[in-house]
């Protein structure tokens, strides 16, 4: 009975096109007073959304919450997100390949924060809604008064939440379907007008997945791709390039302990099929930029020992 009360109110909002400070008020003592959502209000909640052009200062917020808590507690055991669950919510916000508002987005970020752990899928369709943004003026975060190619503050900032959100439980790392997002915003954005965070956060993260698929005990995220103090500082203006090679590279492998007690195979500093995958993506347009040089020489520095594949690349920087 309270589900078919719930559904009527629901189309009455639908049918008037607006949601009012009273409607959430009212769904917020319904739909919480006996725990998470069904799949059923779930639909409704999306189906609101998509229908009321009006739409009062609560709703936001509440949307999210709502339906992150559902997503995320719903199936046991609660606090994971499966497969099933990564695609439906997928399907649920996209209009094609892109979400279909910045609210929606804020849904899946969130879903990314609050569960332990979910499908990288997720993660990696999240990172491609910022690169769509920068590289093509498309998607939810499109602003066409900026210039297109360029990684903000703002993007990185975004960029950092989505993986520091995906670490989620334990010390998980950069996995290749977010490494491949993050070298397509490398190959495609302008390099010399990036924000110098961009720099960083990219050496850093490509760095920790060459480290993790070689069996290495990776760190928590927010520790292997923390921004460093100096960047903050006036020397922020310096060559990421020269920094990076001289006083700062030498602490940003001293996180990464020992191969993984948990994986019994051999390990090497670069694992076997991993150099091939990293030597195309560098070689992709025939022309190293200036982040894969500093990643090339921050493995040439940091690596006991150096794959043959990788060995032409890394005799072209210092």
């Amino acid at each position: 009975m309270a589900e078919l009360i719930m559904s009527s109110r629901l189309a009455n909002i639908i049918e008037r096109e607006r949601v009012d400070t009273r409607d959430v008020i009212d769904m917020r003592q319904n739909l919480f007073a006996n725990g998470v959502l069904c799949k059923d209000e779930a639909i409704g909640l999306f189906a609101v959304h998509a229908n009321c052009a009006s739409k009062c200062a609560e709703w936001d917020d509440f949307f999210v919450e709502a339906l992150s808590d559902f997503i995320v507690q719903n199936v046991e055991p609660a606090g994971y997100v499966n497969e099933k669950q990564a695609k439906w919510l997928m399907a649920a916000i996209s209009r094609g390949k892109h979400v279909a508002s910045r609210t929606e987005l804020e849904l899946l970020f969130t879903v990314l924060e609050k569960s332990k752990r979910s499908p990288d899928v997720l993660s990696a369709f999240a990172l491609s809604q910022i690169a769509d943004a920068v590289l093509e003026h498309k998607g939810p975060l499109a602003d066409q008064s900026r210039r297109r190619g360029i990684i903000t503050s703002r993007d990185v900032t975004m960029l950092r939440r989505v993986l520091y959100a995906f670490g989620g439980e334990g010390s998980i790392g950069i996995t290749k379907s977010e490494a491949e997002v993050l070298f397509r915003l490398n190959d495609k954005s302008i390099e010399t007008e990036n924000d110098p965070a961009w720099s960083e956060l990219f050496v850093k993260a490509i760095a920790n997945y060459m480290m993790a698929v070689s069996n290495y005990a990776v760190p928590a995220r927010e520790e292997a791709l923390r921004r460093d103090e100096w960047l903050n500082s006036q020397g922020e203006t310096r060559s990421f390039f020269n920094r990076m090679t001289a006083d700062s590279l030498k602490g940003v492998l001293a996180a990464y302990l020992a191969p993984s007690a948990r994986n019994e195979i051999p390990a090497n500093d670069v694992a076997e099929t991993e150099p091939h995958w990293l030597v195309q993506r560098i070689n992709k347009d025939g022309y190293i930029r200036s982040n894969e040089k500093m990643l090339l020489s921050l493995l040439k520095k940091g690596s006991q020992s150096i794959h043959p594949e990788l060995q032409p690349l890394l005799d072209m920087v210092a």
